[in-house]
């Protein structure tokens, strides 16, 4: 297997970066609805609408909100 050029590297870290940045952006989102008041039931549905695009980036942010929320209200 041949070693990754420096430019394929940096790709692959932007790339991570990219992604990262779209979970902490709808774990963000997801917080901000429901500290509007929306609700979990809300938030459930918008993880649900997600799953069922299959927008995988956008379930793992809201599904983190999901977790942080239900481990607060404990």
């Amino acid at each position: 297997m041949a070693k990754k050029k420096n430019k394929d590297k940096l790709k692959d870290y932007t790339e991570e970066a990219d992604r990262k940045e779209v979970v902490q952006m709808y774990y963000e989102f997801a917080i901000l609805d429901y500290k509007a008041g929306l609700g979990i039931e809300h938030i459930n549905n918008q993880l649900k609408y997600a799953e069922q695009e299959e927008l995988y980036l956008v379930c793992a942010g809201i599904h983190k909100a999901i977790k942080e929320i239900e481990n607060k209200s404990k």
